[in-house]
């Protein structure tokens, strides 16, 4: 009678583990489920940091092109107006062609004062650019904790 209630304890035993399997088998399978939708997301994420960081090293590239023709203007004025103070000395002849460096002169600043302003609104992108990169892997790494 002992080995009966022996094994009859055992077969409770194994229906009460039978039972949990199934319970942990479902709870497995619903978490699986749940982590679809991140796995999307964090995928989505991944895509656009991508993207973000060719943005800002586009953004980069325009405004060190930017800079350098500034540079490279900031230099041309500074040769002009050298070459416009030795046509003042030059005298009379040298008035028409003051006033054509002049108006050339103008014209340079008024494009490095656009390529200033284009300097400064593609630094302004890159830090946009930056502070979203920043958000985007902010995003991503909650995502991954997930």
């Amino acid at each position: 009678m002992t080995q009966e209630k022996q094994i009859e304890e055992w077969v409770r035993k194994y229906e009460k583990s039978q039972r949990e399997v199934t319970v942990f088998e479902a709870q497995l399978m619903k978490a699986l489920e749940d982590m679809e939708p991140m796995k999307r997301c964090k995928g989505e994420l991944e895509k656009q940091l991508k993207n973000m960081e060719k943005e800002k090293e586009d953004l980069q590239t325009k405004l060190n092109t930017a800079e350098f023709l500034n540079t490279q203007y900031e230099m041309r004025i500074a040769g002009l107006e050298a070459t416009k103070y030795s046509k003042e000395e030059a005298g009379a002849d040298g008035k028409k062609k003051l006033t054509q460096l002049e108006t050339r002169i103008k014209q340079q600043s008024t494009r490095i004062n656009k390529l200033q302003n284009e300097s400064k609104a593609l630094k302004m992108d890159a830090v946009k650019s930056t502070r979203k990169e920043k958000r985007l892997e902010n995003r991503l790494k909650r995502t991954e904790v997930w």
